[in-house]
């Protein structure tokens, strides 16, 4: 090996001197198939960041064009494209004969089937394969690629090739087992590993590769980096080599093990700016500045920039344990670049005597801060560049955990500045205000703190806020929701809170973070974000147009990354669509936690730089500081850099400076393409107080032009600053102009629009005159109604609201259906009371003592197709495997339901299947545009003869789950089972293991059964126990599908903590309704007659039953309990208590299954709906399991104890937490 690695170098050096050292730069093309590439990409990236290769990818064929491949020193493709247009072919086959590198990688050799040359260049193409464990062997060892490499040994797809060419380099070759044997008769062994040359370039192929088996090896690793370093041209290798990173240094050094790493552990020592630099990733693109570093900048934890363009960013050495009242470490450092060449050369301390400030945001001629308990105001008043003013605005922030506090403060469009806040929560007493207490939320207060406001509730500890150029307000949370959306603000609803009444949600599709090492050490959710921070958007026009108002930047400094988070509208909500990074480092220091566009339209990033992040839990064997954070000598005070990430082809930036005394100046500044401006802008006009700019701004309001992704944003912003100004309520001119713009072509602007209407009569006629309710645009319709809700109630506006509820379709909508719940419940309730009467008055004949649950909701378009059930042949000797029914439940399901299904296979031969062997199916299912895979291995307990078994769980990797369908779209879909598909199991007859099912997906139920639902739900959770029986009389006249939607909206919005009365006559209806409920229904009223003192909690439960209560540690990680005792077989009851900030469950499995358990959790991390299934494994080691139980909530599991004598484990699955939340539980006789 050693003299394969000295080898590789002398190639590397080559040339080194005329070369100016870089980073390898590598497009790898995928695609959306099976092979799941993008998926696979990065544990390559972790793998070979350290080793200066960097990874960007993409599964457009539109990015094989001259112009981006020119960009990239190899093109490495992993993907099963079966076409390639004549324009990308030429582009790629040009590129590689210009001397450029190629890697297709397993499956590309069965790419691009229409271009003959394409499978010459390969060197040969897919043919057919098995499954098995593959160990090729090296015939060419003197190979750089391959000598002394490390044997590849993976269980794989067993290749072989068609179109094999002569004049391939063969480098490695497998055995042809039996199993292929008359596939290849006339040899032994199949080339696996070969390069070849194709012009002046060079070529490289392997056929490993199928999944994360082999991707995760170290030996196929090896053979990709090695082969990456071979196919490069000349110049890119010696580019590569004048890098020349200093190599890392480590000591050992006692560090928190929360994944309980092997071995000693380490830490690296830190690298100077230039040498982390050559460590950090960027897109190709994009360049890469330092700023400012040490000594001056010093644990940066945020910036921004005033008026003027110049930096301020906030230094804390006093984070996370040190928090003093007075005369503390940390201030406020003004970075200016004086001579013009890029880097900061004068510092200007601003503030001092600050402790943990976390936020800032310039208001009022200064600046605010929020330094928890406090939020403060600082201001220069003779203009020497240092705060001589200091004032508190207003006081409550908790300061029990200094990474749970304030923070990522913006001058919001509703000229409010908005901020976020983890769990140390807000309390306190603003004006004349009741005291106001939230927590893990987003909030706004009057630029002079004369009112706060609490806008909306997140999911857990929470350091992320921004707004988009529309005025749409996003964040982040630090564990496992990187994004996050706020549709309706709380002020909206009845009972606002996470786990009452909230209009946002989490936008994440996917929760893995893609870094570029693999030293990434974490508390918890392992691989995903668990210390994301910030979330602003791309919001100026000096990057890419697909930065532009789309992508936001979320930092995660335990992964050593700045994600970018691309946001995709979709109708009311936004997701987001994996984007990887602006910024990856494979320094184990590298740590940003802050990044926003500044004043020339780059990404400023603030980097931390520090070896340790963690706060809490306190680990084993480390104290506990004042700030809720372990103490360690480790933590480091005294690096931070400043980075800026531009685009090459930025166009050029001019320099602006803006002032109240030049408002000509703050008006044009309105149509400046970068929001920063803009915002300062309309911030200093609205300061400033004069109305003299008024016409200016009715005309900017007035401009009917769109830019090219639809916006006019200085209309936006002119809106405002006409709003903060007080004109739309004085200025006849002003609020016609505001109301015309309820037709602007920007849908943006109309939104705005609605959200600065005067609260009057008027504005309510305003808006149905213009049918913004009838709007093709779902977030006008969405404001329109709560503007309606907020405004004055006429008898117009009722009958619109109802009818429009009433005859919507946009069932599927995320947001419509809560914002008509909103309607319902506003005003009193007087909507909701009249619907409920309207539906009463007009219910069918049909008898209503029975629920929705409980009707058949077939019919001929809307059911699964029935079939009659085929003769089987007669018994054959040996094994007849055949699929004879697919069953669905329900049967007749709907779309955004859901669907289970149960495949039975017979062995209809005399013959047993044995023991051991698992039973293979392939399921295919299309419709409706949409196409999925999903496969089987679960069942491995044998077949009898004549024997039909269910099989109920599909097999992903190493993840076993419930076989499962659901889909936004109605419409058929046929489900196509293929039975031992790789032709495993010896049967009599290969010719019946096919099945085909077509099910029929309806539309989902009536947008306004769920807005009753919801609407239920948030007036349930407010009103007397009483009144909330007596909506419940309404059963029996309303329709199925509404009584239902009417008592789940009741059950789930009662609190069970909240107890209740009831009189003598509601409790005679409730004994009677509890008569015609379905069990579902039933359990629902039974949790409010517990509540409500007229059944005991323990009526339903088996009378042997044992009762163990347990609780989380609150910020411990930790259950109460470390074991409990059952008996063997006898019923259980866990009363599980979660006092904790975080959600939790409890999953109880076989003997001996911790680790395997948790370790299938933490892989749960890359699944979409992980979260939803509550990180709980689908592996036969889970014995029962509760759901993730919210924060100061309690969940009961019924379960029967094992009926084994023995030690059976308890652990908490969300994401790592199984680590330190376990124990045991003693199953005795």
């Amino acid at each position: 090996m050693k003299k394969t690695l000295i080898l590789l170098m002398l190639l590397l050096w080559q040339g080194v001197q005329a070369q100016k050292g870089r980073r390898l730069e590598i497009l790898f093309l995928g695609d959306n198939g099976h092979h799941r590439p993008i998926e696979r990409l990065p544990t390559l990236m972790a793998a070979l960041g350290a080793k200066g290769v960097n990874f960007t990818y993409t599964d457009r064929l539109e990015d094989i064009n001259q112009k981006n491949l020119a960009k990239y020193d190899a093109l490495m493709i992993y993907a099963n494209w079966d076409e390639i247009t004549p324009a990308a072919e030429k582009a790629l086959l040009d590129y590689v004969a210009s001397g450029k590198g190629i890697l297709p990688i397993h499956c590309a050799s069965f790419c691009f089937r229409n271009s003959p040359e394409y499978v010459k260049l390969v060197g040969g193409q897919f043919w057919r394969h098995k499954m098995d464990t593959i160990q090729a062997k090296v015939v060419l060892p003197t190979h750089l690629i391959v000598k002394d490499l490390p044997a590849i040994k993976s269980y794989d797809e067993t290749y072989l090739h068609s179109q094999l060419q002569p004049d391939n380099n063969v480098l490695m070759v497998r055995e042809i087992k039996a199993d292929q044997k008359a596939d290849r008769p006339e040899t032994n062994i199949e080339p696996y590993t070969w390069t070849r040359t194709y012009g002046k370039g060079r070529v490289f192929y392997t056929a490993y590769g199928h999944d994360d088996n082999t991707w995760s090896n170290s030996a196929f690793q090896q053979l990709l980096y090695n082969g990456i370093i071979w196919a490069v041209d000349e110049g890119a290798r010696s580019a590569h080599a004048a890098l020349n990173p200093k190599p890392f240094e480590y000591r050992e050094a006692k560090l928190p093990n929360y994944e309980r790493r092997p071995g000693v552990q380490l830490q690296q020592f830190p690298l100077s700016p230039e040498e982390s630099m050559k460590h950090i990733q960027v897109p190709v693109d994009f360049t890469l500045d330092l700023f400012a570093a040490e000594p001056n900048v010093q644990h940066p934890i945020a910036m921004s920039w005033d008026e003027k363009g110049r930096l301020y960013v906030l230094i804390t050495k006093d984070y996370p344990n040190e928090r003093k009242d007075t005369g503390g470490s940390d201030f406020i450092l003004i970075c200016e670049d004086t001579n013009k060449d890029g880097k900061a050369d004068k510092f200007t301390r601003f503030a001092e005597g600050l402790s943990i400030p976390t936020g800032m945001v310039f208001a009022n001629g200064g600046l605010i801060v929020s330094q928890a308990p406090d939020m403060i105001f600082l201001k220069d008043t003779d203009g020497d560049d240092k705060a001589d003013e200091k004032k508190i605005l207003f006081s409550g922030f908790g300061t029990g955990d200094t990474h749970a506090g304030p923070s990522n403060l913006h001058y919001g469009f509703d000229n409010w500045i908005w901020g976020c806040v983890g769990y140390s929560g807000f309390k306190g007493k603003v004006g004349t205000a009741d005291t106001l207490k939230f927590g893990q939320a987003l909030f706004r207060f009057k630029p002079d703190g004369s009112k706060v406001e609490w806008v909306t509730s997140t999911s857990n500890n929470t350091w992320g806020m921004g707004f988009n150029e529309a005025g749409d307000v996003f964040g982040s949370t630090a564990n496992n929701s990187h994004g996050w959306y706020m549709a309706i603000p709380h002020r909206n609803f009845l009972n606002p809170g996470f786990n009452t009444d909230n209009g946002s949600r989490s936008t994440d599709t996917h929760k893995d973070m893609k870094p570029i090492t693999e030293k990434v050490r974490q508390v918890d959710v392992f691989g995903g974000f668990t210390a994301a921070a910030g979330h602003n958007f791309y919001t100026a026009r000096a990057f890419p147009k697909n930065y532009w108002n789309q992508i936001a930047f979320v930092s995660e400094p335990t992964g050593h990354i700045l994600h970018q988070n691309l946001m995709e509208k979709k109708g009311t909500n936004y997701e987001d669509k994996e984007s990887f990074n602006l910024m990856a480092g494979a320094d184990e220091w590298f740590s940003p936690v802050f990044a926003e566009v500044g004043p020339d339209g780059a990404v400023w990033v603030a980097d931390w730089y520090s070896f340790i992040i963690q706060h809490n839990p306190v680990p084993k064997g480390f104290d506990n500081g004042l700030g809720n954070a372990y103490q360690t000598d480790l933590r480091d005070y005294t690096h931070g850099r400043i980075y800026r990430v531009g685009w090459k082809e930025a166009p050029a930036y001019t320099p602006l400076t803006l002032s109240k005394d030049r408002p000509d100046e703050l008006v044009a500044a309105l149509k400046n393409s970068n929001m920063f401006w803009r915002s300062h802008a309309q911030r200093l006009l609205v300061e400033r107080g004069k109305t003299d700019i008024v016409p200016a701004l009715i005309a900017l309001v007035k401009d009917q032009s769109v830019d090219e992704i639809g916006l006019n944003t200085a209309a936006i912003h002119a809106i405002w600053a006409l709003k903060g100004l007080g004109a739309i309520e004085s200025n006849k001119e002003a609020l016609q102009a505001v109301i015309g713009a309820l037709k602007h072509p920007s849908w943006a602007v109309q939104k705005n629009a609605i959200q600065v209407l005067p609260n009057t009569q008027n504005s309510t006629e305003v808006i149905l005159q213009n049918d913004l309710l009838n709007s093709k645009e779902p977030i006008i319709v969405l404001n329109a109604v709560l503007a309606l809700s907020e405004l004055p109630l006429t008898p117009a506006s009722e009958q619109a609201l109802l009818t429009r509820m009433e005859q919507a379709t946009e069932s599927n909508d995320r947001w419509l259906p809560d914002a008509f719940a909103v309607a319902l419940t506003s005003h009193k309730s007087v909507l909701l009371k009249k619907h409920l009467n309207k539906l009463t008055s007009s219910a069918s004949t049909m008898p209503m003592n029975h629920d929705h649950s409980a009707m058949n909701h077939g019919s001929a378009t809307a059911s699964t197709t029935k079939e009659a059930p085929k003769a089987l042949p007669a018994p054959a000797n040996g094994i007849d495997l055949i699929v004879t029914n697919l069953r669905a439940e329900p049967s007749s399901p709907y779309v955004r339901e859901g669907m289970r299904y149960f495949i039975d296979v017979k062995n209809n031969g005399k013959d047993s299947l044995k023991k051991g062997i698992a039973v293979a199916l392939k399921v295919e299912i299309s419709g409706q545009g949409q196409k999925s895979t999903t496969w089987s291995w679960f069942h491995n307990t044998g077949i009898a003869a004549g024997e039909t078994v269910s099989i109920a769980k599909n097999t992903n990797g190493p993840w076993v789950g419930d076989f499962y369908f659901t889909t936004d779209k109605a419409g058929e879909y046929t489900f196509d089972v293929t039975l031992d598909y790789e032709n495993k199991i010896e049967e009599n007859n290969e010719k019946n293991n096919y099945f085909s099912k077509k099910i029929t997906f309806q539309q989902a139920q009536k947008l306004s059964t769920f807005a009753l639902e919801r609407a239920a739900r948030s007036y349930a959770s407010v009103m007397p126990a009483d009144t909330v029986a007596a909506m419940l009389k309404a059963w029996d006249k309303l329709p199925a599908t509404e009584n239902v939607a009417l008592l789940k909206g009741i059950s789930s919005g009662w609190n069970p903590r909240k107890k209740g009365t009831v009189n003598a006559d509601n409790q005679k209806f409730l004994a009677s309704l509890s008569t015609k409920l379905t069990e579902t229904n039933a359990d629902r009223l039974s949790k409010l007659l517990v509540a409500w003192g007229l059944k005991s909690s323990n009526a339903d439960e088996d009378k042997d039953a044992i009762v163990i209560n347990i609780k989380s540690i609150k910020e411990e990680m930790k259950f109460d309990k470390k074991e409990f005792t059952v008996k063997a077989g006898k019923p259980v009851v866990l009363v599980f208590e979660n006092p904790d900030a975080m959600q939790h469950n409890i999953v109880i499995g076989k003997q001996k299954s911790m680790e395997i358990i948790g370790k299938a959790a933490d892989k749960m991390i890359t699944q979409k709906d992980a979260a939803e299934k509550g990180y709980v494994p689908g592996i036969p080691q889970v014995i029962a399991a509760t759901p993730l139980v919210n924060p100061n909530e309690t969940y009961r599991l019924k379960f029967t104890a094992p009926a084994e004598v023995g030690n059976y484990p308890f652990v908490c699955t969300f994401p790592g937490h199984w680590r330190l939340m376990f124990g045991t539980m003693k199953v005795v006789k």
